[in-house]
């Protein structure tokens, strides 16, 4: 059985339908998964470099689990990375902590994946960054799940807001079991 780290970069999970879904759903499907909501940990950005690392090191899997925005991930989970992610623990001369942890991408979007497509690009492209971090790191790449055409605002229709939460139900079983191929 694989430590499994979730590291989720949602900015305002509090208020999120989609990634919270995922995230409780992954919780109850991946057997010890450990959830890691760094905005709401962090929420003035003062990251405990010490208490992440040592996170890392106890995993085998790494999830980070984010909302798509401005095709990337959001600047929560791109400041975590900065932080955590130091010369010496995740890379050079020294810098083996991380190698052989495998890196999975989990992201949800508010437009459809056939958008992608429209304006002449793969989902797999959106990941090419993340890819490029587990290779930097020495770490596996281990694929992605993405889920697109999720968009709730608070105090929007009971429709939609059951949408977003059976996507993000079904994200997180497609989560679980890449997860659990691993």
């Amino acid at each position: 059985m694989n430590n499994v780290l979730i590291v989720c970069g949602h900015p305002d999970l509090r208020n999120s339908v989609a990634n919270k879904t995922v995230l409780e759903e992954a919780q109850r499907l991946v057997a010890g998964a450990v959830l890691d909501p760094v905005a709401d940990l962090y929420p003035d950005g003062a990251i405990d470099v010490a208490a992440e690392q040592e996170k890392l090191l106890k995993a085998d899997v790494v999830v980070l689990q984010y909302p798509l925005y401005w095709y990337g991930m959001p600047s929560a989970l791109q400041r975590w990375l900065e932080a955590v992610f130091q010369h010496g623990f995740s890379h050079g001369r020294t810098g083996d902590k991380l190698r052989g942890k495998k890196l999975v991408a989990s992201f949800t979007m508010a437009a459809p994946e056939s958008q992608c497509e429209a304006q002449g690009f793969t989902l797999d492209q959106l990941v090419d960054t993340q890819k490029r971090i587990a290779r930097y790191a020495g770490m596996q790449w281990a694929g992605f799940v993405a889920t697109g055409g999720i968009f709730h605002l608070p105090g929007g229709d009971d429709a939609t807001l059951e949408q977003a939460k059976a996507l993000g139900a079904d994200h997180a079983a497609r989560l679980a079991r890449l997860v659990e191929a691993l």
